[in-house]
């Protein structure tokens, strides 16, 4: 339900929304391209609590921010916000309600 609301959000302020597949086979729940040509990459879980989820989900992240060149990207959580720095840059970790309410203001 998490990641079908992120999509509906997005696919009202992206015209095109997709998915990722790294290299390696890892995927990305969603890529968008900004009006700039930049992307953003998304990735959707309830928490991060689990190390085994954690690790999963920031390993695609990184290897995707690598492969497509892009310095942030996104994790959209039920409830959870912090910072991760990475080798390929900053992984933003956000709230599903904050994560909507600034694809409303952009």
């Amino acid at each position: 339900l998490l990641e079908n609301m992120i999509f509906l959000g997005l696919r009202r302020r992206y015209p095109q929304v997709f998915y990722y597949r790294t290299k390696s086979g890892r995927e990305i729940d969603f890529i968008v391209q900004n009006a700039d040509r930049t992307r953003k990459l998304i990735q959707v879980c309830d928490n991060l609590n689990l190390p085994s989820t954690r690790a999963r989900e920031l390993q695609a992240l990184e290897e995707a921010m690598t492969e497509r060149k892009t310095s942030e990207g996104f994790i959209i959580t039920r409830s959870q916000s912090e910072t991760i720095k990475v080798s390929a840059g900053k992984i933003f970790v956000v709230p599903a309600w904050k994560f909507l309410l600034e694809l409303e203001n952009q």
